[in-house]
């Protein structure tokens, strides 16, 4: 993506209209993205894992530099910030399509789940999906995706890369799925 485009995404992100909860996770208003990531405002987002648990392995990508939150992370998940109006299971339908071309994949709900830090503070609902493909078959959003790799589910997915590099409310997320279906 063009330096150009790039700044052209960031702009039109940071107006994008988030929705506002409370420490209860009830709406109580809209946010603009930009705002709710500098005051670190209360919102929804949804985590979308992909597994391929025949080979105990998850489909993880690494983050754009462009990225408002964890630029150039690795994110043990797909997903992204629930809109204004947007209920959680519409938002991963459209983020698992946009983000990596799943349309017709079965997405499994498993919880909803808070996580807090000094820089974010999300209600995050949890999904799952099986994806036994090639990464090549996947169509990355230029725009969000930098790339994509299979890591072992073993030691919460992070055993061939140091925690350091992941999100960590992806790994939060992920940690509590994989206790809770064990």
């Amino acid at each position: 993506m063009s330096v150009t485009g790039a700044a052209e995404y960031r702009d039109a992100s940071a107006r994008e209209q988030c929705v506002l909860v409370d420490e209860q996770n009830n709406v109580v208003g809209a946010i603009a993205r930009a705002d709710m990531r500098r005051d670190n405002r209360m919102h929804r987002a949804t985590y979308i894992f992909v597994f391929d648990e025949q080979r105990a392995r998850i489909v993880v990508q690494r983050r754009t530099d462009w990225k408002d939150y964890c630029p150039g992370k690795l994110d043990a998940c797909f997903g992204g910030v629930v809109a204004y109006g947007e209920s959680y299971e519409e938002n991963a339908r459209r983020e698992i399509k946009e983000e990596i071309g799943l349309d017709d994949v079965a997405l499994k709900h498993h919880f909803t789940g808070l996580y807090t830090d000094d820089t974010t503070n999300v209600w995050g609902d949890i999904w799952s999906a099986q994806f036994t493909g090639d990464l090549s078959d996947l169509r990355l959003q230029p725009e969000e995706v930098a790339s994509v790799q299979w890591v072992p589910v073993a030691d919460h997915g992070t055993q061939a890369v140091s925690p350091d590099e992941f999100t960590p409310d992806s790994l939060h997320f992920l940690r509590l799925l994989l206790s809770s279906t064990t």
